[in-house]
């Protein structure tokens, strides 16, 4: 799909209702698609997959780092807030609810930034 039509598409929702999306594809597609592809549902994993998918599907640029049990993640697009709030809520929901991490997740109209520390 053209990106015009994806923000179309989400300008119909509700920042709330982008969330919940993002929350729905994480659980629904996300995990089964990190589990087909790498057969184990693990952190080094999920991050590898929104590598991928960042270079393949091209919706949005990532970046990730790691200084010690600090962690950022960066995805950056051009899509708009609403698409911001889908990543958030995609985001929280695979660290949060199936990996188990916490993770901090902040956005802004063309950047999402989550932050995550890992237990020692």
């Amino acid at each position: 799909m053209r990106p015009a039509m994806l923000v179309e598409l989400m300008e119909r929702h509700t920042l709330d209702e982008a969330r919940q999306l993002g929350r729905l594809s994480a659980k629904d597609s996300m995990r089964p698609a990190v589990e087909y592809i790498f057969v184990d549902f693990t952190l080094p994993n999920v991050v590898e997959f929104l590598r991928r998918f960042s270079k393949y599907g091209g919706r949005y640029q990532f970046e990730d780092s790691a200084e010690g049990r600090k962690h950022v993640i960066l995805m950056r697009h051009a899509l708009g807030m609403k698409w911001s709030a889908y990543y958030e809520g995609m985001l929280k929901c695979i660290f949060e609810d199936e990996v188990g991490i916490k993770i901090k997740v902040s956005a802004s109209p063309e950047v999402v930034i989550g932050k995550f520390e890992l237990s020692g």
